[in-house]
């Protein structure tokens, strides 16, 4: 949609009033020009067709055949200045005027309200009086009440539209900012001001909705961290109990056999190697983390990378009696990578697959070009995720099974580190569901590189 500056706006009502003024002034204007105009007809005397209707007629009809006003008058007078009929004339019938009288009377301080017309056969003549016809002082006053009655309705209705478009959208916002201002996120502003406060509250409503994601995001970020510590603690309890338990057994126990000595000494140093992978572990990832920027990248050729680093597995598959599959493409392809972190990942997802599945396992590991994207797959057809885990299983210390990842060495953090290797390359990972799996159960890995 189109929106229209609010400058521009404020300019076209100013344009639009003075229009309805000048509408509404010539208007009236018109309609007092056309009223006087008929008012000055209606009075208008048609000597000739009084002179008609008076030998035809007779004077009372050609008088009642007239419009007089009040103060009008009209006299016939004979060729000696006799009067022989008057209308509101100043003589009455038989009385005469002397040429001196009939001149002041024509011609004298009322010149131009008098007109003498002599009658066609010259047998007598007619002098008429007529008053000036003013304005109409109610018919004045009923045209200004009709002005100021028609434009208070249109300056009404034009607020009322100006209300819409404007007041009412910006006391929408106040109200909406005002919830947002109390923490109400979830409210949404919604108008249609066809204008720069629609720019305005989409604004503010994706301001809103970021502010709600990003309390949300930290809301869940407090409760991971708060759910971290404690996993934390009581992952790193176990291993330094053992080590204090076989520590006081050496310190407190006076004579030891060379083998007591020895198996204690190594559960120590078993321990002791749990807990500071945990931790170097827990360091890595939280150094990734807190690392705003992506990896520094050098171009390599992934499928020639990714042939080299299968070669380093193949004693390790063989000693496992694992079957295993490759589908590399043959052209080189140079992508943007981290050797070092590339290595870890893929160290990551391969030794767990070891680590967690009996012998006799398969694993697939292929490298798609299709249109838009790169794909690697690191499938396994092992014990597999359960699909409820599929999103939580990159989230810090989740763990499917706790006695068994401890009784292995997981520490549960191996795959969030995975995931943030890959987000750091500017990629994506995803566990498939079952369903969707390369061997139809196990494990399968889809990394998704961006051409």
């Amino acid at each position: 949609m189109r929106l229209k500056k609010l400058s521009n706006q404020f300019l076209l009502n100013y344009l639009l009033i003075f229009a309805i003024i000048t509408v509404l002034g010539l208007t009236t204007f018109y309609m007092f020009v056309v009223y006087d105009s008929w008012e000055q007809d209606y009075y208008f005397i048609d000597l000739t067709k009084f002179e008609e209707d008076y030998e035809t007629r007779g004077f009372d009809f050609a008088i009642k055949n007239q419009s007089f006003q009040p103060e009008d008058s009209l006299m016939i007078l004979s060729p000696d200045r006799r009067v022989i009929a008057s209308y509101n004339g100043p003589k009455y019938i038989g009385e005469s005027y002397t040429e001196m009288e009939l001149q002041e009377l024509v011609y004298g301080e009322n010149f131009f309200n008098y007109v003498v017309q002599y009658s066609s056969d010259g047998h007598y003549m007619l002098v008429v009086y007529t008053v000036y016809i003013g304005s109409n002082f109610t018919y004045i006053l009923g045209l200004i009440l009709f002005f100021i009655v028609i434009f208070g309705l249109v300056a009404l209705s034009f607020a009322k539209y100006t209300s819409n478009q404007i007041l009412l959208p910006i006391k929408t916002l106040v109200r909406g900012v005002e919830q947002i201002q109390k923490g109400n996120y979830d409210h949404h502003i919604a108008f249609d001001a066809s204008n720069e406060l629609n720019t305005l509250m989409d604004a503010i409503n994706h301001m809103s909705h970021t502010i709600k994601v990003e309390t949300e995001k930290r809301s869940l970020l407090e409760a991971n961290r708060k759910q971290l510590v404690r996993d934390m603690s009581h992952d790193i309890r176990t291993p330094l109990t053992n080590i204090l338990g076989y520590s006081e057994k050496l310190i407190n126990k006076d004579t030891f056999t060379d083998e007591e000595q020895k198996q204690s000494i190594e559960i120590i140093h078993q321990y002791g190697k749990s807990a500071n992978h945990l931790v170097n572990e827990l360091f890595d990832l939280s150094k990734m983390e807190l690392q705003v920027k992506k990896f520094d990248l050098k171009d390599q050729d992934v499928t020639e990378w990714l042939r080299l680093k299968i070669i380093d597995f193949v004693n390790e598959f063989d000693r496992h009696n694992i079957h295993y599959d490759f589908d590399i493409p043959e052209e080189t392809i140079p992508i943007p990578i981290n050797d070092l972190n590339l290595q870890r990942l893929f160290d990551n997802l391969l030794l767990n697959a070891i680590k967690y599945n009996q012998e006799g396992l398969s694993i697939y590991i292929g490298f798609k070009n299709l249109d838009s994207t790169y794909q690697l797959v690191i499938a396994d057809n092992g014990i597999g995720i359960p699909d409820d885990y599929r999103e939580k299983v990159f989230e810090p210390m989740v763990r499917v099974e706790d006695s068994r990842n401890r009784q292995l060495g997981g520490t549960g953090l191996g795959l969030s580190i995975a995931k943030q290797i890959v987000e750091k390359h500017g990629w994506s990972i995803a566990l498939l569901p079952k369903a969707e799996s390369y061997f139809g159960k196990g494990c399968t890995f889809v990394i998704t590189i961006l051409k």
